[in-house]
C-alpha cells in the first residue's frame, strides 16, 4: 500500500512539475534560437567581430545558453521517459493491492461467517 501511495505521489506532483518545466525551457530554447537567428542574419557580412545582441549578450554566450538549455531539456526528457515507466509501477502496484484487497475481504467473509451459529 505505501508503494502506491508513494508512486502516486510522484506521479502526480513530480511528473506533472517536470512536464511544465520542460515546457517552460523548450519556450525559452525557441526565444533563444530566435535571437541567435536574427543576429547570424544580421552577420552576414561581418569578418572578425564581435557581435551583440541588442540585450549586450555577446554570441558566445547566446550559443553556450542555447547548449545548455538544449542539454537540460535533453536530461528532462530522459528523466521523463524513466518517470513513465514509474507510472506503469504505479499501476501494478495498484492491481496487486486491489487484489489483495479482495482477497483479504473474501477471507473474511469465509473464515468470520463460519463462527456463527
Amino acid at each position: 500500500m505505501l508503494l502506491v501511495v508513494a508512486t502516486g505521489f510522484v506521479g502526480r506532483y513530480f511528473l506533472v512539475e517536470l512536464g511544465q518545466d520542460l515546457r517552460d525551457q523548450q519556450r525559452q530554447l525557441s526565444v533563444l534560437r530566435d535571437r541567435y537567428d536574427s543576429l547570424a542574419l544580421s552577420a552576414v557580412g561581418l569578418k572578425d567581430e564581435v557581435v551583440v545582441d541588442p540585450s549586450g549578450l555577446k554570441v558566445n554566450h547566446l550559443l553556450g545558453a542555447i547548449s545548455d538549455l538544449e542539454f537540460a531539456i535533453g536530461a528532462r526528457e530522459t528523466l521523463k521517459r524513466a518517470l513513465n515507466r514509474w507510472v506503469v509501477t504505479h499501476i501494478l502496484a495498484a492491481i496487486v493491492m486491489y487484489t489483495l484487497l479482495a482477497l483479504h475481504i473474501w477471507s473474511g467473509v469465509y473464515y468470520g461467517l463460519r463462527w456463527l451459529p
